[in-house]
């Protein structure tokens, strides 16, 4: 997302949460119901180190202590409320979707083929 707004942003191979809010005394987020502290930079953007790596993770964004949902990360429906929301691909994310299982019938008698690997296919 770079370094205006607000977002999730890259840096080599850290990510940061960030946002713009020139005029506040403390931002934060919150995930996993812990609370993450901001630094604020010279520019009013206040930022934190991501640290999840994979995955969908609610995040709850604070400014002076009142919660705020931000356009600019994903919104959805949780806990009887909008959020926001941060999703970083999954490593193995094939392991998670529907795959097939090819069943042969000899004799009266059904099972699963495995593929070499030792893994339903």
């Amino acid at each position: 997302m770079g370094r205006t707004g607000s977002g999730i942003g890259k840096e080599g191979e850290h990510y940061f949460l960030q946002v713009k809010a020139p005029e506040a005394e403390k931002v934060t987020f919150t995930m996993n119901e812990e609370e993450f502290p901001c630094t604020r930079e010279d520019d009013g953007i206040w930022r934190m180190e991501y640290t999840l790596r994979t995955g969908i993770q609610y995040v709850q964004l604070k400014i002076d202590d009142v919660e705020v949902v931000t356009p600019l990360l994903p919104i959805t429906y949780g806990y009887s409320r909008p959020y926001n929301y941060v999703a970083l691909e999954m490593k193995n994310e094939e392991f998670y979707q529907v795959k097939m299982c090819r069943t042969e019938v000899s004799a009266g008698n059904t099972f699963q083929r495995l593929p070499e690997s030792g893994r339903a296919a």
